[in-house]
């Protein structure tokens, strides 16, 4: 009998394990997805009275306090970028800001901490410093551990193209600019808006197996918070061209986001014509806020497509405190300014300048889509809302800026 019972116990030992190895296939067969998050945001600038919120001493800048409150959003994709609308030239060229940037590395520091993967490195404002700038910029990127696209050290670098494994979903990521503010606009060190250029860029990249073409534009007339025509053409094109993803800044105010159906790729996506300023010292309205723009795509591992699952946006406001002896400057998600969870150091006028611009943002990125969702403070950071019901209106009076 004991015989008996002993083999029953090793065939039920056997049927378990044959069941276990079935739904372990069953679910690797099932499970044949992947999935990324993307976050970008616009114009990363670092003007004159930002030095001096930053300075310890002659030589020591410290910037981690710029980011301590939007890090964890940051932190939250597993790929993040950024437009870096400055230069790190080095101490010997001197440190400034407009109209010449030149910022100290520990900027870079930060950026990295915070959680950026990805400096965008075309627009106006790189050859600030000359070629040595451009070059030196482009080096302690690398350095630092960090990604670039838009400007190229050798020659050779233009027949090559950025593509970066994310989570098993390749990227190519490309970047051009308008032009610059200083001159040397047809050397290869910067990448231009060239229609013969993209095109062949966005060939690579597909005859390199990419999976995921994001392109980024810095152009656009600043401080307008609509795309003009070549805007709007120039992503028309860029689209057919084999483009999955469109981003863009330099206008310093936020643009729309707008869907586009394609046919590459991803067969839905987007463009965002400006993301704004996401650290600046411009205080005026529309120029203090920014937009950190998140979306996720999935691929298929059996039939290799991918699919842009989600696009969202976080408004986000620059505080600038002063006092006699210093200015601070902190980034914000603006939506704080609708909650019981604002600094205490606030005044109400900050929190009404905050209220001001988050009511702006969702107004320009909702105007042409009402498919782009809202990152909520309170449900994904845990920041209690107050009750909405009691919220000031839209329209704010008697403010006064900084």
């Amino acid at each position: 009998m004991e015989k008996v019972k002993i083999k029953i116990l090793q065939l039920l030992v056997a049927f378990a394990a044959i069941v276990g190895f079935q739904v372990s296939l069953y679910s690797q067969q099932v499970n044949k997805t992947i999935e990324a998050s993307f976050c970008a945001v616009g114009d990363l600038m670092v003007h004159g009275s930002q030095l001096r919120d930053a300075q310890i001493d002659d030589t020591t800048y410290n910037f981690h306090h710029v980011f301590s409150e939007i890090k964890p959003f940051i932190e939250s994709f597993d790929f993040a970028m950024g437009n870096l609308e400055t230069t790190f030239a080095g101490k010997q060229k001197a440190y400034k800001g407009y109209p010449s940037f030149n910022t100290p590395d520990s900027f870079l520091e930060a950026l990295k901490d915070c959680g950026f993967d990805l400096l965008f490195t075309a627009n106006n404002h790189l050859f600030d410093k000359g070629v040595d700038g451009l070059i030196r910029t482009t080096k302690i990127i690398n350095e630092y551990g960090l990604h670039h696209s838009g400007t190229n050290i050798k020659k050779e670098d233009l027949d090559s193209i950025n593509i970066i494994d994310v989570k098993g979903i390749k990227t190519s990521l490309l970047s051009y600019t308008y032009g610059t503010n200083l001159g040397l606009a047809n050397s290869h060190y910067l990448n231009r808006i060239n229609e013969n250029r993209i095109k062949r860029d966005l060939q690579l990249a597909n005859d390199s197996e990419s999976d995921l073409n994001i392109v980024y534009f810095h152009f656009g007339v600043e401080y307008k918070r609509e795309p003009n025509e070549y805007q709007l053409n120039l992503v028309d094109s860029t689209f057919t061209w084999g483009a999955d993803v469109i981003l863009a800044s330099h206008t310093h105010s936020i643009q729309p986001i707008k869907i586009y159906k394609i046919d590459n790729n991803l067969k839905k996506s987007f463009a965002v014509f400006s993301m704004g300023n996401f650290v600046s010292n411009q205080r005026w309205r529309y120029s203090d806020a920014g937009i950190i723009v998140g979306f996720k795509v999935v691929k298929n591992l059996l039939d290799q497509t991918i699919e842009l699952k989600e696009i969202s946006y976080l408004p986000t406001w620059v505080y600038k405190g002063e006092s006699p002896e210093e200015d601070q400057f902190k980034i914000f998600p603006a939506e704080l300014s609708l909650t019981s969870a604002t600094p205490s150091y606030f005044s109400e006028e900050d929190i009404n300048l905050m209220k001001e611009s988050f009511w702006d943002t969702k107004e320009v990125i909702t105007k042409y889509s009402t498919q782009i969702r809202l990152i909520r403070v309170n449900s994904e950071f845990n920041v209690n809302l107050v009750d909405r019901s009691i919220l000031l209106p839209r329209k704010i009076e008697g403010i006064k800026r900084k």
